[in-house]
């Protein structure tokens, strides 16, 4: 067995750790078990398609080309709305680049997957204060609007 294609699979599940915990903290669906595995089988499909297909004569990088609409489908299905607003945006992007982060890493591009989960750690974690301060000021408005509601139906009412 070769040892690279271990340690690339545990950096892919490590990429896609830190990943989830991010979303398992946020209280969303696709956590840490659902980003590990996704980062894995986008590492270990890249793998296989450089590795398994040496002495075929085809197009290798059709199996990785592959990935791409099978996590689209898998993205689209984290993806609903609940009135007029839009859920899941995040999640299923954040499904997409922990996709090419594996496949970066079986692809033996390792800064490069580094570097991309750095910088989705860093946003990923880093915008949490501010969306933090906008949903609390979108919870304020709300109740605001709420109460100025009420009061003018009981006005209404009292009218009556």
């Amino acid at each position: 067995m070769d040892y690279i294609i271990i340690l690339q699979l545990l950096l892919a599940a490590f990429c896609g750790f830190l990943f989830g915990a991010e979303r398992e903290k946020s209280n969303k669906d696709a956590g840490v078990r659902t980003n590990m595995l996704v980062c894995m089988a986008a590492c270990t499909l890249v793998i296989i398609s450089k590795k398994g297909f040496i002495n075929a004569e085809t197009d290798i990088s059709r199996v990785a080309a592959s990935v791409i609409p099978g996590i689209g489908f898998l993205g689209a299905g984290s993806i609903f709305m609940r009135g007029n607003r839009v859920f899941g945006l995040t999640s299923a992007s954040l499904i997409l680049i922990t996709t090419s982060v594996g496949m970066a890493i079986g692809a033996e591009l390792y800064q490069l997957a580094i570097i991309c989960t750095t910088m989705v750690c860093i946003i990923m974690y880093g915008t949490r204060f501010i969306e933090g301060k906008r949903r609390k000021r979108r919870r304020e408005e709300t109740w605001a609007d709420l109460s100025v509601d009420n009061k003018q139906d009981q006005e209404t009412e009292n009218k009556n």
